[in-house]
């Protein structure tokens, strides 16, 4: 194609383009039938589609109100329950943490029992650990003499004579009267 062509082309595509824009007196009268056909043709085409679109508002409204029910309900129960909680379940679990008040001492008192029976238990396991540790393994025969081995000893101490062994302290072991009321 040549440069003349190409322009030639480009100016009667700017003609054309000029044409399609066009004034109402350019347009030719359409007659009176031709109209009305195709102004209940238009109208039945949007009656169809109002009809559809009128069918799902409604759909959607029916389907909001029913949501909008179901949540004004659990409003209400929500409601309903707050108030049986505040008038009558609260005030029932603050009487019982009133009375448990009493139990919540002997409960601190217990675990200091137990907390002291913890140390004395401790105690007494090594007070064992060194009395067995005295004791000397052997034989049957050597235990079936600690007896008389004690009985020697008893006898030399009340004879004025000191044992070579460290003497035993007793340790003071809890009284549970100190931890309860007797109640």
């Amino acid at each position: 194609m040549s440069a003349e062509k190409v322009n030639e082309t480009g100016a009667d595509a700017l003609e054309t383009a000029t044409i399609a824009v066009y004034d109402k007196e350019e347009f030719e009268k359409v007659d009176d039938e031709e109209v009305k056909k195709l102004c209940s043709d238009y109208a039945a085409y949007t009656r169809v589609n109002l009809a559809e679109e009128h069918g799902q508002i409604v759909t959607n409204i029916a389907a909001i109100e029913e949501q909008l029910q179901s949540f004004a309900e659990m409003v209400e129960m929500l409601g309903s329950d707050n108030t049986a909680v505040l008038s009558s379940t609260l005030p029932a679990i603050s009487a019982q943490f009133e009375a448990l008040k009493p139990s919540f001492q002997q409960i601190d008192r217990m675990e200091g029992l137990v907390s002291r029976v913890g140390r004395d238990m401790d105690m007494m396991e090594k007070q064992l650990d060194e009395a067995e540790n005295t004791i000397v393994e052997g034989t049957l025969k050597n235990v079936l003499k600690m007896p008389l081995n004690l009985f020697n000893k008893q006898m030399a101490e009340g004879n004025g004579a000191l044992a070579a062994t460290d003497d035993f302290v007793l340790h003071e072991i809890f009284s549970t009267s100190s931890y309860f009321d007797g109640t």
